[in-house]
């Protein structure tokens, strides 16, 4: 019997070094590119789902109105979800070129996205009502 240790990566890490991917992989994370510039990694809700640095970004100011910036971030995941909704119809369809294993890896990374994304919405509307 022969055993690989692939270490603790997320899946996006996982699907393009090695072509394979975990079903609920517990560390799997989205990446976004801020307005600033800076990348912030959105976790499973387990494991911090928005970190607090981003958090920080996005506290109301005085008078209590939404930030700019929660306007765009609730914008972005939502963006990125409705993205990854249009593809589902094709991970149903694909190409019958594609190898099982593959079209099915594929799948399986998406919905952790997706599973990402909606928790991070949700997390979003519980933290800054009105967003």
């Amino acid at each position: 019997e022969i055993l690989f240790n692939y270490g603790l990566q997320t899946n996006e890490e996982l699907l393009f070094k090695y072509g394979i991917v975990l079903a609920n992989n517990p560390i799997d994370s989205v990446t976004l590119a801020l307005p600033s510039g800076q990348s912030i990694a959105i976790h499973r809700p387990e494991h911090g789902g928005i970190p607090s640095e981003l958090w920080n970004l996005l506290k109301p100011g005085e008078h209590q109105e939404l930030t700019k910036d929660a306007a765009w971030l609730r914008a972005e995941l939502q963006n990125r979800l409705h993205a990854l909704a249009a593809s589902q119809p094709c991970d149903k369809h694909a190409h019958a070129a594609i190898p099982e294993n593959a079209r099915l890896s594929v799948i399986i990374y998406r919905q952790g996205l997706r599973d990402i994304l909606q928790s991070a919405l949700a997390e979003l509307g519980r933290r800054l009502p009105g967003t």
